[in-house]
């Protein structure tokens, strides 16, 4: 299901995601790309998690849409509550804010493998993205996720 008509699902451009927390067995970053929602990345963090990667050519990341991992009911705390997107067109630095979502726990819902769409209201193309995630915990999970432009 597209939740964006008006936009471009560009998740395929997505290359060399990483994620600083330690995931569990094979809950591993990766996951949330394989378009399954059975899978999931879940990684223990320090309340912060940084993901960064590289589109494949550069891209306005327009919308993000985001699946709650396969147990939130029993666990909310592992949405993050809050997060900032940043974009540079050079790999380690010069850092534009691209999206900032200080509610993303209360527009996240507490259910299981289901999703929410965020629009960014931004244009500018960006090479490289760093996603910045604060939890209310130390416990991150997400099913998916989808880029748009």
């Amino acid at each position: 299901e597209k939740i964006y008509d008006e936009l471009d699902d560009v998740t395929r451009r997505v290359k060399n995601l990483t994620g600083d927390g330690q995931h569990f067995g094979d809950e591993k970053v990766g996951n949330l790309l394989d378009r399954n929602t059975a899978t999931k990345y879940c990684c223990q963090t320090n309340g912060t998690l940084t993901m960064r990667f590289r589109m494949s050519e550069p891209t306005a990341i327009r919308g993000i849409v985001v699946t709650t991992g396969n147990d939130t009911e029993n666990d909310p705390n592992r949405n993050p509550v809050r997060w900032t997107l940043y974009g540079s067109n050079v790999e380690h630095g010069d850092w534009t804010v691209v999206s900032q979502v200080s509610d993303a726990g209360a527009r996240l819902p507490i259910a299981n493998e289901e999703y929410a769409g965020f629009l960014t209201g931004f244009d500018k193309k960006f090479t490289y993205y760093k996603w910045v995630l604060e939890l209310n915990g130390t416990i991150f999970q997400f099913s998916e996720i989808e880029f748009f432009e």
